[in-house]
């Protein structure tokens, strides 16, 4: 059974928040509390599980194996490989304060599309991290020119320094962020950034979903920590700032914008349907309710 921590927002460690609504337990074989609750800080906003329960490695091998990795169609693969990385590279570029060219990803999965990117087409090193042994072996046969490190992320060896540390829908799995973000500060060169990827929970998505569910007894749609995709932490705008704030880190870019999904959505409407869908949910990212959240921190000099 997992350890739980109750009553402190992850963030900023106050204990005053709103309960948002109660979670699914869901089905995965792991003993649980009576309830869990979804509820967003007071002081920083950020939103989370309540409790928010640490894995054991038991635990850990149970909820991250093959079964988690979702099927990519062609037109998302596309996406995924080349159109995001390249996208994504030239935010680190304008962002970045060092010419040296050591990249690491945590929690890589078994993707790695921004590495593979970056190895094929900007010759960087790559280093990849994977606590999961399933999706590392799995690393090590489809990207062999890769260092792949299987050591849990806090544990690993902090004298080399990195430029570029990326995470893509990691942090949001995690039930102490503050440590991650401590680490990538540790790892970095000065001038060098931390890019990370996380779910918008404060996402006009998350609203309507949970809005329609509403009195139908499903529970909401924030969070999840218990099924598919696990996710523990929400964050907001002031609880990143408060987060760069104690590690060294200076947020420098932080988006609010609708995913992939959302692009291909807007493709299969037709006729004049498409453009009032496109200009909404361009309103929508404008307004910082998108439902994925890019954010570039750089290590204070």
């Amino acid at each position: 059974m997992p350890q739980f921590i109750y009553n402190t927002c992850p963030i900023c460690n106050s204990k005053s928040f709103s309960v948002i609504g109660e979670c699914s337990l869901g089905t995965v074989n792991i003993e649980k509390p009576e309830k869990i609750q979804a509820v967003k800080c007071k002081n920083c906003h950020t939103i989370f599980a309540n409790p928010l329960p640490v894995w054991n490695k038991e635990d850990f091998a149970e909820l991250y194996n093959a079964s988690y990795i979702p099927a990519l169609d062609t037109t998302s693969t596309v996406i995924r490989e080349r159109i995001i990385p390249q996208r994504r590279f030239r935010e680190i570029e304008k962002h970045l304060q060092t010419k040296n060219k050591e990249f690491l990803e945590f929690g890589a999965g078994i993707q790695a599309f921004m590495a593979q990117y970056l190895f094929q087409e900007q010759h960087w090193n790559i280093e990849l991290q994977e606590p999961s042994q399933e999706f590392a072996i799995a690393l090590r046969k489809s990207f062999p020119q890769a260092k792949v490190n299987g050591t849990d992320f806090l544990d690993m060896n902090a004298d080399k320094r990195y430029s570029v540390i990326y995470s893509d829908s990691v942090m949001e799995h995690v039930p102490d962020p503050i440590d991650y973000f401590q680490k990538c500060a540790d790892m970095l060169e000065p001038g060098g950034v931390l890019y990370f990827v996380s779910p918008n929970e404060h996402s006009f998505r998350n609203w309507i979903s949970t809005l329609k569910k509403t009195g139908r007894g499903v529970g909401i749609n924030y969070l999840r920590p218990f099924n598919i995709p696990y996710h523990l932490v929400g964050f907001s705008r002031k609880g990143i700032k408060i987060a760069a704030a104690k590690t060294g880190l200076t947020v420098v870019k932080h988006t609010r914008r609708n995913d992939y999904e959302a692009v291909n959505f807007i493709k299969q409407q037709s006729g004049v349907l498409k453009y009032p869908v496109a200009f909404f949910l361009y309103l929508v990212d404008c307004l910082g309710f998108g439902t994925n959240q890019e954010i570039i921190l750089r290590k204070n000099k």
